[in-house]
């Protein structure tokens, strides 16, 4: 998603460039105030997290409460009410209603299977992403990896180096990667 957006700033300027030219101000406005700056900031965002998480798995970054997953969240409300529920069933003597209802609700799991293995992870309970950036002195060079495992062939130039500089993807990210 990463190099469709940097794509994105790229060839927007000639694209508002071409409609101003076939008199479509409308859209050449829209594309100059809207859609390019989101792009700048999409580029900004991808650059920020994958240099999170590759500190991360590194080691050298704290997990935060505010990046606490949807999962993570959703298991902690599930276990909420699975224990509010056997404790009211057990308080009114109707254990079998209570269980059938948590039966109805998705599994959640809360520590590793009884088989020890986290689907994503290794053995030792680190997921494979981690494995993998660990492996990377920068994240740049993550990056690159993860390019060129995922993507045929290399980047094509032209590239806006100054919408691409504003978003924080200097040329050392995709340079290398260019043909």
């Amino acid at each position: 998603a990463r190099l469709a957006e940097a794509r994105g700033l790229d060839v927007i300027p000639s694209t508002i460039s071409k409609f101003k030219a076939a008199g479509d101000k409308e859209t050449a406005e829209l594309l100059e105030g809207t859609i390019y700056p989101e792009e700048v900031g999409h580029c900004a965002a991808g650059v920020r997290w994958l240099s999170y998480l590759h500190k991360y798995a590194r080691g050298r970054a704290e997990r935060t409460p505010a990046m606490a997953s949807v999962r993570e969240q959703k298991e902690a409300s599930v276990r909420e009410q699975r224990e509010a529920s056997i404790g009211s069933a057990a308080a009114e003597g109707s254990c079998e209603d209570s269980l059938a209802g948590l039966a109805l609700q998705e599994p959640v799991r809360t520590s590793q299977p009884a088989n020890g293995h986290v689907e994503g992870a290794s053995k030792e309970g680190v997921r494979d992403w981690e494995a993998e950036a660990r492996q990377f002195h920068t994240v740049q060079a993550w990056f690159h990896s993860l390019v060129r495992a995922n993507f045929k062939g290399p980047l094509k130039p032209p590239f806006n180096t100054e919408a691409r500089t504003k978003a924080g993807f200097d040329p050392e990210w995709y340079l290398p990667l260019a043909a």
